[in-house]
């Protein structure tokens, strides 16, 4: 079982601990792009210190989350005190750490611009701005003047303009990918249109041979009916003769089917009423009108294909390469996250769905790779 551990400092302004500040931890749910509660509430102790575990942190991994933060205010317009992805994982256990540091708050919330959540331009409030001074350290960078907490401001400010830039960089490799792919799906279109053309004109050909099939069939129906028969056994084998001519078709790749058959005998019933006296043997060609007759209509066969359900494959332990090909040669798709470990390195270490799990063709699995940083 995987534990994680969260801990945080918070100060005043003036530097000394802030106790009773009411704090709220959440993280970045990747599947579904969004802050996720995780603690309702906690309280910093007498010397402003945070630190709290979560058992089962399996089921926050396999939601992808990796960024957590801790809050204040309201959830609609939280003020971020504190955010971080940075993690140690502790030798030999499943222990794993988030450090968010030493904060120090500010006298008044400040608002920024950063591109953090789905790609687009969100504005993010702060109630406090990191130290500089790790946990468990006394002193350290305090804001004692408006030069100090305009220095930071701006730092802030610049890291998020940054950030912006990359994701708008990132936006535009973006389309230009999108572009190539589409021209290269005109492409794979256009090749495609060419083959169902020539798949047209074979079924064109099979349906052509299959007429002549069928009409074999028939001959061959009407030649095996006896003077006398019983009248279950034309019928099923009328029956027998479609079902085959249809599954012929069908593994030829014809999408036609035999419909609306109609079956004329021409004939006398006998007493006992399960046999009939066929005319076909008795009468001669000029006796056209009191032969038996079948005929049947050709139809185009739209029945829809199956959906196909997949049970996703165990990739725990495999390289990120490997894990999306054994993906891939299912027709699943990968989405990776990054988790900093010490063992495992390169290696998957997580995934949702979980192994053995069913699923449909062409979605999306989850996994998490380890790094060393």
């Amino acid at each position: 079982m995987t534990v994680a551990n969260f801990q945080l400092r918070v100060l005043k302004p003036d530097g000394s601990p802030a106790e009773g500040v009411s704090l709220v931890l959440q993280g970045f749910d990747f599947t579904k792009r969004s802050w996720a509660l995780m603690i309702r509430e906690v309280k910093t102790d007498a010397k402003g210190a945070v630190n709290r575990r979560l058992q089962s942190f399996e089921k926050f991994l396999q939601r992808g989350m990796m960024k957590f933060r801790f809050v204040t205010g309201s959830t609609r317009s939280p003020q971020i005190v504190a955010i971080t992805d940075i993690v140690t994982q502790k030798a030999n256990t499943d222990l794993i750490n988030f450090d968010f540091g030493e904060v120090v708050l500010l006298e008044e919330p400040f608002k920024t611009k950063s591109a953090v959540q789905n790609q687009r331009a969100k504005t993010l409030t702060f109630a406090a701005l990191p130290s500089g001074a790790p946990i468990g350290q006394s002193g350290g960078s305090v804001l004692k003047s408006d030069d100090v907490e305009l220095k930071r401001r701006i730092n802030i400010l610049a890291e998020s303009k940054i950030q912006e830039l990359k994701v708008e960089q990132e936006k535009l490799l973006g389309r230009l990918s999108s572009a190539n792919r589409r021209a290269q799906e005109a492409e794979a279109n256009a090749a495609d249109a060419t083959e169902r053309l020539q798949s047209l004109k074979q079924s064109l050909a099979d349906k052509d041979r299959s007429l002549d099939d069928t009409s074999a069939r028939i001959r061959t129906l009407q030649d095996a009916v006896t003077v006398k028969s019983d009248i279950g056994s034309v019928v099923s084998t009328i029956g027998d003769q479609i079902s085959a001519a249809n599954l012929g078709m069908k593994n030829k790749g014809a999408r036609f089917k035999i419909a609306k058959v109609a079956v004329d005998l021409k004939g006398a019933i006998t007493d006992s009423g399960n046999s009939i006296i066929m005319n076909d043997k008795l009468a001669s060609g000029n006796d056209a009108a009191n032969l038996s007759t079948i005929r049947a209509d050709l139809d185009f066969d739209d029945t829809p294909e199956e959906t196909t359900v997949l049970k996703v494959p165990d990739i725990i332990g495999l390289t990120e390469s490997a894990a999306k090909r054994v993906l891939a040669s299912v027709g699943l798709k990968a989405n990776l996250a990054y988790r900093v470990a010490r063992k495992g390195i390169g290696q998957a270490i997580h995934q949702a769905p979980v192994a053995g799990a069913e699923t449909e063709h062409g979605s999306v699995v989850m996994v998490v790779i380890a790094t060393a940083e």
